[in-house]
């Protein structure tokens, strides 16, 4: 990583990459410690429980040669896994009662096809590898729905103070021939100076250095930062994108088992 070429210069040719100026040592850019913790180990029996009683019907019923429920077992696990640490350590036990309400429904409608299909259930279990290759496309997509949308309702309760930010320098990377840019904002809240970046990296619409864009702020902790466009914009994306793929991984195991035929 480093700093861009042309991208530190704006129009007027003023390198803002480095003002080097009185008091720019004053400028604020690491995170504040939190005021207070909370029990860091906070859902974690429930969590710990919900894997036990899970993972216990899986072993039982797997005995039993239905390892198909290996599949879902896995599909629900590290999603749930994702969810469990990306959400807010308030909020974690909340977050994971309405996560198995849904999950405990699924199951509940695989027991009902189980008893009413059961010839594409022995199938699914016949072909372990094919299913089992696809239930890892599943599981990224599951788990990339609830990372983005977990982080981004944290994002959004906890970055409420609007500011305006000016791009100061611009972070690149490089990604096989081309780049890609990241901009760090300085900005003024309660009259101390603070440089943020979201860390994430685009390619195309950047605003250049010397741009002024708005921005929502963590009061309590000023240099995490939340551009609200792109991170809409962002969200939306991998949410499309990850139901596509999850459904997509549904219907082949579907399509394997009503055809009979396999990849591996």
């Amino acid at each position: 990583m480093y700093y861009g070429d042309n991208n530190g210069m704006n129009d007027s040719g003023i390198d803002l990459k480095y003002h080097g100026g009185k008091g720019d040592d004053e400028v604020i850019r690491k995170h504040r410690p939190p005021s207070s913790y909370t029990n860091p180990n906070s859902g974690m029996p429930l969590f710990v429980m919900w894997l036990l009683l899970t993972g216990g019907i899986t072993v039982y019923l797997s005995l039993k040669y239905e390892l198909w429920t290996v599949y879902f077992f896995v599909m629900q696990a590290i999603p749930g896994a994702v969810l469990f640490f990306t959400s807010e350590k308030l909020r974690r036990t909340k977050n994971l009662l309405i996560y198995m309400f849904f999950v405990a429904a699924f199951c509940g409608g695989l027991a009902y096809l189980r008893i009413t299909f059961p010839i594409y259930f022995e199938t699914m279990s016949g072909h372990f590898l094919t299913n089992l290759f696809i239930d890892v496309l599943c599981v990224i997509a599951l788990g990339l729905v609830l990372y983005v949308n977990t982080h981004e309702n944290n994002m959004r309760r906890r970055c409420t103070a609007a500011v305006d930010g000016t791009v100061v320098r611009m972070l690149t990377m490089r990604l096989k021939s081309s780049k890609v840019y990241c901009p760090v904002y300085r900005f003024t809240f309660g009259s101390k100076r603070y440089e943020a970046s979201e860390y994430k990296y685009y390619k195309h619409n950047v605003p250049q250095v010397g741009e002024t864009a708005g921005l929502l702020i963590d009061p309590e902790d000023p240099v995490t930062i939340r551009k609200v466009d792109r991170a809409i914009a962002e969200v939306k994306i991998k949410t499309i994108a990850g139901i596509l793929l999850f459904i997509s991984g549904l219907m082949l195991m579907l399509l394997f088992a009503s055809s009979g035929h396999d990849i591996f």
